[in-house]
């Protein structure tokens, strides 16, 4: 790969300040650009420079967010099409509920008219055309422009170009159609902050021999870039994280900083009143909120704007009858009110602004589940780079809940050599198939094969069709997903292998890891679990769980045996410590304590009868519903009668007619 290094001079911030003092342009040949920082502008330069763009984004939140924040500067292509769910969950064998969601709707002779009048206005004022579109509608605009015949005065900007690794294996061919067609196209610049690392741009013919221009911002300045932090937290249930960053909002207690006024000079204590957590799952978003207690004025829930996103959220959450209405929103702009709690899904990964001057950053990455493994390298400069105001001091600084790659879900890189080359095979042999299939046959085979890339997401080989190769749809080995699943491969079995790699990978991708020891309620429970023996545990939470809240106290005891909560909230630390954490004293203590030992009993001679006979099963599952009834806490045994009847042993039949131990009740105790 040619490799270019740009230094950018010293008091450059931002792309439109290189532009203005050095002449930086785009190049007029096709070249990739990683920008380095997330952050600096490249974007809205590009929209607000002097030159022709088309912007093609492979988000539509992205694209709104730009539109709200440059109004009619630019021309949208909202195309009528199904907004691609990249929230869901590849690893279940389960057919695509939106097999049709790839191809876009339209009124060709509306778009034209609708880009020509855009056209015309701003070339009445001599300012340039700037076009922003998805990935799967660039061909249209690019159809209509040369129909103008002024395709040629644009420059085609491939915004976040990574995604095209990411998002090939929620769509059928939308990619590779997408890469074929720009390799017609002279002037395009693939950019982004986090291109595909070079390994895997090596994999592809076409991407590796283009030239590679890098960013350099340390070299002539190097306190330039400020390192983010990223405070690390082991991830065992997502609701109970959830709830140890929640609750203390409720609860108004709000992390603060300390941070110097530049115009004063004084001290000024800056508390964080919003968080933005970054997890992507629209079920795990919907049971956390149900678990807080979330209202919909407390909550911005930015996802896929899918009908299976939008039914989810309907039929879980809303209580219409009530008032109570959630809804996918939008990213605020700057001026706009900002809700305390945002969740984010994969779709605000990328280019999104969010401009709080106080929100903190929280990510969830679970390597075992496939859309909550947060790709270190890819996704986490990206999100650290969504807060855009200077001024907030939790800027460049993310908490990140991770968990490992559990044993269950480890795999050799033997084993999957083997599932890679299955699946080229098979890919081969269903091109060869095409291939030999007499010509009249040939386009219901390609439309099957379609079908199954659209339903099944690769699940069994690499086709996709190609509907713009020539004057048919044909049949072709998508490389983008390989090499996409290969990429999950690495995170998984790699990067995520255990938490010393976790943490390895962050700090080699740039990043400062930040070590607290404060007893949040995640660092507790980690503790506790360290712990072995009831005893010992029991021991640490009296000791440990008073610097705790009522709330957060509620948070740890539903992670934890009941006996804990018992113990602790009904008996108290101090006669927990002087009954020696002895699990039967405490219960005997317990269970005098809060219940009618006299009920206990009418309710025991009730329901077993003097001069019967119980097989020892049987009693212990009588005794178990009435306890359960009473709210007894307390583990059944036959030998509990002996408390209340004389009893003798023998043998019975149970109701199988098997021999079975068991008593005969003689009589009632006084």
């Amino acid at each position: 790969m040619n490799k270019t290094v740009i230094q950018i001079p010293k008091g450059i911030r931002y792309i439109s300040d290189f532009e203005e003092k050095y002449g930086f342009h785009l190049e007029e040949y096709p070249y990739i650009l990683d920008k380095k920082l997330p952050g600096c502008g490249f974007t809205t330069w590009v929209l607000t420079n002097s030159q022709n763009i088309i912007l093609a984004s492979p988000r539509k939140m992205l694209m709104r967010n730009k539109k709200d924040q440059l109004g009619d500067s630019i021309f949208l292509v909202n195309l009528q099409s199904v907004e691609l769910d990249i929230d869901k969950d590849l690893n279940k064998n389960t057919k695509s509920s939106q097999s049709n969601n790839y191809i876009p709707v339209y009124d060709r002779a509306e778009l034209k008219a609708n880009l020509s009048e855009y056209m015309l206005k701003r070339q009445a004022k001599q300012l340039p055309w700037k076009i922003v579109v998805t990935y799967d509608s660039y061909r249209k605009v690019k159809e209509l422009l040369e129909e103008l015949n002024i395709f040629q005065e644009f420059y085609t900007i491939v915004d976040e170009m990574q995604s095209l690794w990411v998002d090939v294996r929620f769509k059928p061919s939308t990619e590779i159609e997408f890469v074929e067609l720009l390799k017609t196209v002279q002037r395009v610049c693939y950019v982004s902050a986090t291109p595909m690392m070079e390994e895997y741009l090596d994999l592809v013919d076409y991407f590796n021999v283009l030239p590679y221009h890098e960013f350099d911002w340390i070299t002539l300045e190097p306190d330039r870039v400020k390192v983010p932090n990223i405070i690390p937290r082991t991830l065992k249930s997502i609701n109970l994280a959830a709830k140890s960053i929640i609750l203390p909002y409720k609860e108004g207690k709000f992390e603060s900083k300390l941070l110097e006024n530049p115009e004063t000079g004084e001290m000024v204590n800056i508390e964080s009143r919003e968080a933005v957590i970054y997890i992507n799952s629209v079920t795990n978003i919907i049971g956390i909120i149900k678990a807080c207690g979330l209202k919909p004025e407390e909550v911005n829930i930015l996802c896929s704007d899918t009908p299976n996103n939008v039914k989810r959220i309907e039929t879980r959450l809303n209580k219409k009858r009530q008032g109570i209405i959630y809804s996918i929103g939008r990213v605020p702009t700057r001026n706009e009110p900002r809700k305390m709690f945002t969740f984010c899904t994969r779709t605000v990964y990328l280019g999104a602004d969010f401009y709080s001057d106080n929100a903190r950053t929280f990510i969830f990455s679970d390597a075992n589940i496939d859309t909550l493994a947060v790709d270190v390298v890819l996704d986490l400069p990206q999100i650290l780079g969504r807060q855009r105001l200077i001024e907030n001091p939790w800027k460049d600084e993310a908490t990140i809940y991770v968990k490992p790659t559990m044993r269950y879900k480890a795999m050799s890189e033997e084993d999957f050599n083997k599932e890679l080359e299955r699946k080229l095979k098979e890919t081969q042999d269903l091109l060869t198939s095409y291939e030999n299939t007499p010509d009249d046959a040939k386009l219901s085979l390609v439309s099957r094969l379609e079908t199954i890339a659209k339903d099944y997401n690769y699940r069994d080989d690499y086709v996709s069709v190609n509907r713009h190769a020539g004057s048919q749809p044909v049949p072709v080995f998508n490389n983008l997903v390989a090499i996409a699943e290969k990429r999950a491969f690495d995170i998984q079995q790699k990067d995520y292998v255990d938490r010393v790699m976790i943490l390895n990978r962050i700090a080699s991708s740039g990043f400062n890891i930040v070590t607290r020891h404060n007893d949040t309620i995640q660092d507790f429970l980690y503790r506790l679990n360290e712990i072995k023996g009831t005893r010992n545990r029991l021991e640490f939470i009296c000791n440990n769980c008073s610097k705790f809240s009522k709330s957060e106290q509620e948070a740890i005891f539903a992670e934890i045996s009941t006996f804990y909560r018992n113990f602790y909230l009904g008996l108290g630390p101090d006669r927990c410590k002087a009954l020696s954490y002895n699990y039967t004293l405490l219960n005997k203590e317990y269970n005098t304590k809060f219940f009618d030992v006299d009920l206990v009993k009418e309710k025991i001679l009730g329901k077993f009868l003097e001069g019967s006979k119980y097989s020892t099963s049987n009693i212990k599952s009588i005794l178990k519903d009435l306890y359960s009834e009473l709210g007894y806490k307390k583990t059944p045994k036959a030998s509990d009668l002996e408390e209340y009847f004389e009893l003798k042993k023998i043998k019975t039949k149970d109701q199988s007619g098997k021999w079975v131990n068991g008593f005969e009740l003689l009589k009632k105790r006084l």
